[in-house]
């Protein structure tokens, strides 16, 4: 054998090494991907998961909460409760909506979010509570969440 074959024998072995390096960085991405969207789900359902378990060992912010929601009249230190979990809901719901921009979020998970969000939106406590808050969010999601109580 001569060192043109071994060269070129060399050459073949490198290039093979680097295509299987780059496709097992590209799983790794795959999977990483996959796992850090796992987590931020997690993380997004705890933090709406939080405040329906408040309710449920609070009876009282369930009923501030469920009396805000269909526009029922609340004393000033509830009205600020309703309108404290509201804004963390809508905070939450916000935070979803920009996660979907950036990252893939599974549709049915998508499909969700507006299914929630419009059923909110249908209480008129709710719809009271946005339409003197909207500037506590960003404008896309603003305009988001206008175009689905246009829809409904």
């Amino acid at each position: 054998m001569d060192w043109q074959a071994i060269s070129a024998i060399s050459e073949i072995l490198g290039a093979t090494a680097v295509v299987a390096s780059v496709i097992y960085l590209a799983v790794q991405v795959r999977s990483s991907a996959r796992s850090t969207r796992a987590q931020l789900l997690q993380g997004l359902h705890s933090v709406g998961a939080q405040l329906q378990d408040e309710m449920l060992v609070n009876g009282n912010l369930l009923r501030i909460f469920s009396r805000g929601c269909d526009g029922l009249d609340l004393n000033r230190e509830d009205k600020a409760r309703f309108e404290m979990m509201l804004a963390r809901l809508f905070n939450n719901y916000e935070l979803y909506f920009m996660l979907s921009r950036e990252i893939q979020l599974p549709d049915d998970v998508i499909d969700a979010l507006h299914r929630i969000i419009t059923d909110r939106l249908r209480l008129p406590g709710v719809q009271q509570w946005w339409a003197a808050h909207p500037t506590s969010f960003s404008r896309d999601f603003v305009r988001w969440v206008d175009s689905l109580m246009q829809s409904q």
